[in-house]
């Protein structure tokens, strides 16, 4: 929580609090003295007696307003502060400064709303009709003890702070990293690792085409009389590759679209028509193809609508494309449950899922959650949920054709790692639909090797390219 508390956040937003609850107190007082007579004074309340018409109007009115300025205001705050600190703010930084906003105006409440106007200046239509000249009109003590000496008061500080702290999380969760600079995510990564990547976004802009309507984005660098095709995981932009794109653009022709959640096409048949198209505007008649998790599945699916666009493939950290009715139900129930989630609760299972328990031997853990952080940031609930529905489509009409691979003459290797808890699983399933598959099996790194181990990944990269290269000028 170091440096993250401001006593002038405090300051300024709890008067800001402290001014708009006092028109709404008083202004209501105004409109009807009955609505706050269960804070008057005992003697007062027992004059008025038990029976009280409250107009339930203006009950409802007043209570919106108060509690709808106290959310607000604290949640601002809350928002005010994450921005001060670079976008970083703990779960008890929020509660320590909506605490001190609502002990502010507790203080401010005596001092100023009871003391000194209820009581010392005692405006007329403060006064109960009928209530006249009661001692507790003048009753200073009265004010002091329910306001400091109960438990009611530091009781609603204590659940308030928490309640609006855990309503801040949830509030600014969903979208804190699309609204910070890159500076302020990767304020923790090493120095050499932040400026790789920022480089590489300057020096390898986009490429737009329209297909279908549709706008499609990509990345074409490289020399060479050979091209790689890389097909991104399920929500990464074109630069998760980077280490691997700056490795092998001195020797190959290099594509890379975002992912196709991004593009917003989620059917895998327009998907490949989309990169036949982009290959096409680049005037590359064969590729070797990369993909990574769902882009494993698109280059599964890829080579069997387009075998003659494929030079070679790679498959890594990917699950195998086939009709599995168990694997259906569980995207059916991932899918319901993605429907009725919270966004941010969403972009948490689905890192957590995908990442696994983390190497320590990694040199760029910071980096790799400050990246993810970033990614997560473009997922929104639509296109979650049609990704799933277009995994579940896709699974359903996938049908397998072993002749496309019997009759196809390129090189397969398959990357996995051991304790990659989303995908391993199905390299047995993988191996035996391509018998003639290299495999090469990192012993850790998870779903995200590529980018916890990414020297060690693009080397293997690099030496089957290399070698399937040789391979394909040998061959007649």
């Amino acid at each position: 929580m170091k440096n993250q508390i401001s006593l002038k956040r405090v300051l300024i937003d709890g008067a800001i609090l402290n001014i708009l609850l006092s028109i709404i107190v008083y202004g209501s007082i105004y409109a009807n003295p009955m609505i706050w007579v269960g804070d008057y004074p005992p003697d007062i309340q027992a004059a008025v007696g038990e029976t009280v018409d409250l107009p339930l109007a203006q009950t409802i009115i007043f209570a919106v307003l108060c509690f709808g300025v106290v959310i607000g205001v604290v949640l601002y705050s809350n928002a005010r502060l994450r921005q001060q600190n670079g976008g970083q703010l703990s779960f008890l930084a929020a509660f320590v400064n909506s605490a001190l906003i609502f002990f502010y105006f507790a203080v401010w409440d005596l001092l100023i709303l009871d003391w000194l106007i209820f009581v010392t200046i005692q405006p007329d239509f403060i006064v109960i009709p009928g209530t006249e000249g009661l001692a507790g009109y003048k009753d200073y003590f009265f004010h002091f003890e329910v306001s400091f000496l109960g438990w009611v008061q530091w009781v609603s500080i204590l659940v308030g702070g928490l309640a609006l702290a855990g309503l801040s999380m949830i509030r600014l969760g969903g979208a804190r990293a699309s609204k910070m600079s890159f500076d302020a995510i990767y304020k923790d990564v090493l120095d050499e690792q932040r400026r790789l990547l920022q480089e590489f976004r300057v020096g390898h802009p986009y490429r737009e085409m329209d297909f279908d309507g549709t706008r499609w984005r990509y990345i074409a660098c490289g020399q060479g009389d050979k091209a790689l095709l890389f097909l991104p995981g399920g929500f990464l932009a074109a630069d998760m590759y980077f280490h691997a794109v700056l490795t092998l653009e001195e020797t190959h022709r290099i594509i890379v679209p975002d992912s196709y959640t991004l593009q917003g096409t989620f059917s895998m048949d327009d998907v490949c028509r989309a990169v036949v198209h982009i290959l096409d505007a680049e005037g590359v008649e064969k590729a070797t193809v990369i993909g990574l998790s769902a882009g494993g599945g698109i280059a599964q699916y890829f080579i069997q609508e387009h075998p003659e666009r494929m030079e070679h493939l790679v498959l890594s950290h990917c699950g195998i494309l086939e009709r599995d009715t168990e694997a259906g139900n569980k995207l059916k129930k991932m899918l319901a449950l993605v429907k009725i989630l919270p966004l941010f609760v969403t972009r948490r299972i689905l890192l957590k899922m995908t990442t696994g328990n983390v190497p320590p031997s990694s040199k760029w853990i910071e980096f790799h959650n400050a990246y993810f952080q970033e990614a997560s940031s473009r997922i929104n609930k639509t296109m979650f949920v049609r990704f799933l529905e277009g995994a579940m489509g896709m699974r359903r009409r996938f049908a397998f054709k072993p002749e496309v691979l019997e009759s196809w003459a390129g090189e397969t290797l398959i990357l996995a790692s051991r304790d990659d808890q989303a995908a391993y699983a199905s390299l047995g399933k993988l191996q035996a639909r391509y018998p003639r598959a290299q495999t090469h099996l990192f012993e850790e790194g998870g779903h995200h090797t590529f980018m916890f181990f990414p020297d060690a990944y693009t080397a293997v990269l690099k030496e089957f390219v290399e070698r399937s290269d040789d391979l394909s000028i040998r061959k007649p």
